[in-house]
């Protein structure tokens, strides 16, 4: 009987099974320089979002600054 018939669940490989390209030499650089320029650009969209898109610091929005900026009487003009 066939030893895979044996054990259906069987994890071994066949021995005539060629190696996974990602497993050589070749496929592991481009594996590590697909992950460095993903990195980098990574790196790159979280440079430029806080140096253009990041919110600007907002004003006071308290009751108390509320209340001030409404119901003070402006300082005099510099006419």
């Amino acid at each position: 009987m066939n030893p895979t018939q044996t054990h259906p669940h069987a994890t071994t490989a066949a021995p005539n099974t060629p190696r996974s390209w990602f497993r050589s030499s070749a496929g592991r650089l481009y594996f590590s320089r697909l992950a460095t320029i993903i990195v980098l650009k990574l790196v790159l969209l979280v440079g430029l979002y806080y140096a253009f898109l990041k919110p600007a610091v907002r004003p006071d929005a308290s009751p108390a600054a509320i209340q001030h900026l409404l119901l003070d009487p402006a300082p005099p003009s510099a006419h």
